[in-house]
Parts: C-alpha cells; structure tokens; sequence
C-alpha cells in the first residue's frame, strides 16, 4: 500500500491511497495524483514498495527544472 499526503505549508490539501506496490505522480490520467504544470512530465515520479524498502524513481520533466 502507498500513501500519498499532499500539503501547502501546514495545510493538508490532499490523502490518497493505492493498494498497489507501485505508482506514479505526474501528468498521465492514470496518475494516483495528477499535477499540472508545463515543468511536469507525463510520469513525473515513481513510488514503489520493494521488500519493506521505499524506492523513489524521478521519471523527468522539464530538464529546466531545479
């Protein structure tokens, strides 16, 4: 299971979870959470549950961005 807080300072704007070992954040509709931006790319961000382990993968975006 994965889950996914989003927060703006101290506000909590979102709290999504998936059953899955893996998934992605970016602009691809089967996104577990969809961002926008043109910085973003259509898989922005892989999350995935290995053996316990937390793996986190940057898929690209913008080659811009900081």
């Amino acid at each position: 299971m994965i889950r996914v807080q989003v927060f703006r300072r101290d506000e909590l704007l979102g709290d999504l979870t998936t059953e899955d070992t893996e998934c992605f954040l970016g602009k691809d509709a089967g996104s577990l959470l969809t961002l926008t931006g043109w910085r973003v790319g259509r898989r922005q961000l892989q999350i995935s549950v290995v053996n316990g382990g937390v793996f986190i993968k940057d898929g690209g975006g913008s080659p811009h961005c900081v």
